[in-house]
């Protein structure tokens, strides 16, 4: 596979926060398998080479990143992949899981309630497979969080910086946490069960005032994205990094007294697909999308 790791770090304008920030381009690190979701997996991919298991199942929802990217390394690798995808989708298939069909992932349907069964089932690991829990969650995902923060400046890791990275699942944010010392994290999560989920003395949540459902969309979030896009050239997946973007935006000054900023691009721009077809109003955005 043809990474771009380390992914660069690109100096932003300074209309957003009224002072400098840089963004760190993991969106850039592959097509697919871009952001967080490289970050999290290359741990427990190794994991499962080292220890020479014959199948790689994890579990996700119809739309998942973790999935999706997952998929596409175990093509990539020819390893035996096994997707366990919760809900009703059998006859009503997602862009991510036509893509997972074309990789050739054998794909099982299961319950929502069920997941947290998996996660903690020894079964699983029957016939010498190996189980991600949902999201890349576990120890072997700080693997790839700890290079991310090697390839940040050498004195980062200081109480004057400040990291701002999005949350889904909460790995990211515990793996960062875990390896580092010093600079403050700012984060958001769209996903209600997760916000404040986390509770550490260098983490600060924002507060979505909107209140905007997980998935949602506005008038003023599309307007955004689109005037980001305008200004940066860089294109903001529509349900993680651009609702928390717009968040730092809207709190400028929470970031006032910090020396060095840095937004993490988590990636996710597969989540455009279905989104374009659930928001006609996001179709000025299409044409950007199918050309990134």
């Amino acid at each position: 596979m043809n990474l771009k790791v380390p992914s660069p770090i690109e100096t932003l304008s300074d209309q957003w926060l009224n002072k400098a920030m840089y963004i760190k381009r993991d969106d850039l690190i592959h097509p697919i398998i871009s952001g967080n979701k490289w970050r999290k997996i290359k741990g427990h991919l190794i994991h499962f080479k080292v220890h020479d298991y014959k199948k790689l199942l994890s579990v996700g929802s119809a739309h998942s990143n973790h999935l999706h990217a997952l998929s596409y390394v175990c093509k990539e690798l020819n390893i035996p992949f096994k997707a366990l995808i919760y809900g009703s989708y059998e006859s009503n298939k997602s862009h991510m899981i036509s893509d997972l069909h074309q990789w050739q992932t054998e794909i099982e349907f299961i319950n929502r309630n069920q997941v947290t069964d998996f996660n903690y089932s020894e079964n699983i690991f029957l016939d010498n497979n190996y189980f991600i829990p949902e999201g890349g969650k576990g120890e072997c995902s700080e693997v790839g969080l700890k290079e991310l923060l090697n390839e940040l400046p050498s004195n980062f890791d200081q109480p004057n910086n400040a990291i701002i990275i999005p949350c889904g699942s909460g790995t990211s944010l515990r793996g960062i946490l875990n390896q580092s010392l010093a600079f403050r994290i700012f984060s958001f999560s769209p996903v209600k069960s997760m916000c404040n989920a986390i509770v550490h003395p260098r983490l600060h949540w924002l507060n979505d005032r909107a209140q905007m459902k997980f998935g949602g969309c506005n008038n003023s979030l599309i307007e955004f994205i689109f005037n980001f896009y305008e200004k940066e050239k860089i294109l903001l997946d529509p349900i993680y990094n651009s609702r928390l973007f717009q968040l730092c935006v809207e709190n400028a000054s929470e970031f006032k007294d910090f020396d060095q900023i840095i937004y993490v691009n988590s990636g996710g721009a597969q989540d455009w697909r279905p989104y374009f077809d659930r928001y006609p109003s996001a179709i000025k955005l299409k044409s950007i999308f199918d050309k990134y």
